[in-house]
């Protein structure tokens, strides 16, 4: 795979002016950056040629969720902008190329904010959090796909300074997967898939190879918030730290067994449903 280069300050990117980096990954870097109008926003790169190409997945996601103005699309970030670009490399001194997507500002991710408020939220922040979170997810299951990769790091706070520090925002659909069909209808879920997500925030049915449907959210999202919220049983303490994909269906002796029958509902349930 051939390394993404780095974008020095100052350095022009289709209309974007690259302010500084903001982060980086396994597959790409976001950084802050700026149009001629004096527009900040976020500016993710990855390669051309990655193996496991993310931002194209997510550029068609956001183009979507751009059709969602009001109600539940406040959740999401605009798609500004997106391309390709080839800058030179530094250190190489030769011409790369990347593919790139521009966005909209967010704030601080949620892991940070429950960090800093010491691994646990209020009973109201958890409550207005989780439901805030069930509607973002609705309206991303309205343009018909599943996030695949739902965890405190994927979602965010809005800026201070757009005065949305009480809104809950939606990010990384990279590993998102189209669930509907052009006239509506659902795919049929698939006999057996690979793992997509993190190990340690995936619903058991991921680990168990099975497809994500929209069910699994309605309860991962409970699973998620209900610690910061009720002082219950927890799982046993190996649980953040389980390396391998599968390993988690050994904590099925630690969940409550109707729990578990609930992650297992079938492919087509609704979260109405439940």
């Amino acid at each position: 795979m051939e390394e993404l280069v780095a974008l020095p300050p100052g350095i022009r990117v289709g209309r974007w002016t690259i302010t500084k980096k903001l982060g980086a990954g396994a597959f790409g870097a976001v950084y802050l950056c700026v149009n001629d109008e004096g527009v900040q926003a976020a500016l993710k790169t990855e390669p051309v040629n990655t193996p496991h190409p993310l931002l194209v997945m997510e550029a068609h996601v956001m183009t979507k969720l751009d059709t969602l103005r009001d109600g539940d699309g406040k959740h999401f970030c605009r798609c500004l902008d997106l391309g390709r670009d080839e800058q030179r490399d530094q250190q190489s001194g030769q011409m790369k190329k990347f593919n790139y997507i521009v966005m909209s500002l967010v704030g601080r991710g949620l892991d940070g904010v429950v960090k800093e408020a010491g691994g646990r939220l209020s009973l109201g922040s958890a409550v207005g959090v989780s439901i805030q979170m069930l509607a973002a997810l609705r309206g991303l299951h309205t343009v018909g796909y599943l996030h695949r990769d739902i965890k405190p790091g994927n979602s965010t706070i809005g800026r201070p300074e757009s005065n949305e520090i009480r809104l809950l925002y939606l990010i990384d659909f990279g590993m998102a997967r189209k669930y509907t069909k052009d006239d509506g209808s659902q795919h049929r879920p698939r006999a057996a898939t690979n793992f997509r997500g993190s190990p340690r925030y995936a619903a058991i049915s991921a680990h168990l190879g099975r497809e994500y449907s929209r069910v699994v959210y309605g309860t991962k999202c409970g699973g998620k918030f209900y610690p910061h919220i009720v002082p219950a049983r927890r799982a046993p303490a190996v649980a953040p730290s389980l390396p391998i994909v599968g390993e988690c269906c050994a904590l099925r002796s630690a969940l409550n067994p109707r729990f578990f029958a609930r992650v297992a509902l079938n492919y087509y349930t609704k979260p109405c449903e439940l």
